[in-house]
């Protein structure tokens, strides 16, 4: 809903996944699940998913409804600015097995860059209430790759403690060209001098397999 600078998805509007098609799914899943899998995690993606709430809605109800040999956790990654009363008031109640990511690039000046100037609708305090321990998604387009550092580091300092993710994967760029290296090493250095004196913050996959 935000047409970002680096997404990838054609807006097929008309295309849309029915309930009976998402019971098969789960149907599938409930048959091959393997068994040394302790718990079977179902994510919703998109896209933003939750302009399909209602059917988000309707998946968790059904897999509540058949015998399962395994419980599920759900997942969903969100822009959160579709987020209203109604849908904080449900996720709330299944906080504890429905973990709802979010998805920012950092400041308001990079985030409103990439994403259609939606900084300010998102509730960045309702994500860091609900659930305290997950981190943030950040995709980089070639604006905000040279405010990479300050951008991290914006998010540390706002309370998230972990970055799920860096997306370089993301848009039509060529990651490899030598001007984009050139721009990233110093914003890498400037990292590992902020994490060496913050070291109550967790390293996790930030940067994933592209760095």
């Amino acid at each position: 809903n935000l047409s970002c600078v680096y997404c990838y998805q054609n807006h097929d509007v008309n295309n849309n996944m029915t309930i009976e098609t998402a019971k098969e799914a789960i149907d599938w899943i409930v048959k091959n699940i393997p068994e040394e899998d302790e718990i079977v995690s179902l994510s919703f993606i998109g896209g933003e998913p939750l302009i399909k709430f209602n059917l988000i809605k309707e998946v968790y109800e059904y897999v509540g409804t058949i015998e399962k040999r395994k419980p599920f956790r759900f997942f969903a990654s969100t822009n959160g600015t579709l987020l209203n009363d109604e849908m904080k008031k449900w996720f709330i109640e299944r906080k504890d097995h429905f973990y709802l990511g979010l998805s920012i690039d950092g400041n308001k000046e990079t985030h409103d860059a990439n994403r259609s100037n939606s900084f300010d609708k998102i509730d960045k305090e309702f994500f860091l209430k609900t659930w305290p321990g997950q981190g943030v998604k950040m995709t980089l387009s070639e604006y905000s790759l040279s405010h990479l550092a300050e951008n991290i580091i914006y998010l540390h300092e706002l309370g998230f403690k972990t970055i799920d993710g860096v997306n370089l994967a993301e848009g039509n760029f060529d990651w490899e060209k030598d001007e984009y290296i050139r721009i990233i090493v110093p914003q890498l250095k400037q990292l590992v001098e902020y994490y060496s004196t913050h070291i109550d913050i967790e390293l996790d996959q930030a940067f994933g397999k592209h760095i």
